[in-house]
């Protein structure tokens, strides 16, 4: 009889406790390997997708929660700024992607 696999079920990882309830991210594990840095005040979400050979990042966030996302970058999810190959941003209706190469 086969083993019937287990449905993945989105979690909650980590609140930033770093820097406060209302300033820091809270990172959410919604897939395997698909991370969202939601943002509980005003901005915006930030997701991650890691890639066997690809990180690419949805969107920035804003500068005044970057260490919140950085600290849950590191120590939640194991990567670096460095780690991440493809960052994609929607400004006014454009879409604009930068690629480190």
């Amino acid at each position: 009889m086969p083993q019937e696999s287990k449905e993945f079920e989105p979690r909650l990882i980590k609140e930033d406790d770093l820097y406060g309830e209302k300033e820091g991210y809270r990172l959410n594990l919604i897939r395997p390997n698909v991370y969202q840095f939601y943002c509980r005040t005003a901005g915006c979400h930030v997701f991650l997708i890691i890639g066997d050979e690809l990180n690419v990042l949805i969107d920035t966030g804003i500068i005044t929660k970057f260490n919140s996302f950085n600290y849950l970058l590191t120590t939640e999810v194991g990567l670096k700024i460095e780690d991440i190959d493809l960052v994609w941003v929607q400004i006014r209706g454009f879409l604009n992607f930068e690629e480190r190469l």
